[in-house]
């Protein structure tokens, strides 16, 4: 363990990560203007030259969903959970509300469990919880 993290535990410095309570994740067009403008993160046309892990460079992704009118959503890769701790995510939840910072379709929610904790983040029918690491085996057809 390095000493900030030794530190941050004995310290009981949480991790705060961003889920969602129902409808799977996903931040308001007002949450993706928010870090826009005060974070400075960047808005693709299409997503067809995206980096391979967009929220670790602060990047938005433009979708048109028709001829009128254009949404902005942030883009990610699923599987990789640590955008979810990304600082300017956190702090865009923390600072417009769980409720304007939501997607429509859900409700994020910021659960806060210990730095030394190697997670994971588990769902069943868009309710998301967090869980820690473990193995894990089952049976192989044959």
């Amino acid at each position: 363990m390095n000493e900030e993290l030794i530190a941050d535990i004995l310290t009981g410095v949480k991790r705060k990560i961003a889920i969602s309570h129902y409808g799977g994740f996903g931040l308001s067009e007002l949450a993706c203007k928010w870090l826009i403008e005060h974070k400075g993160w960047t808005v693709y046309d299409d997503g067809n030259n995206m980096p391979k892990n967009p929220v670790l460079t602060s990047i938005i992704k433009i979708r048109k969903e028709d001829s009128y009118m254009e949404n902005l959503y942030i883009t990610y890769n699923e599987d990789d959970d640590r955008f979810r701790e990304h600082p300017d995510i956190i702090e865009v939840i923390e600072t417009l509300g769980t409720t304007v910072a939501s997607d429509s379709d859900c409700e994020i929610k910021i659960v806060e469990i210990p730095m030394d904790i190697e997670w994971t983040i588990e769902d069943y029918n868009g309710s998301e919880w967090v869980a820690e690491n473990h193995r894990t085996w089952s049976l192989e057809e044959k």
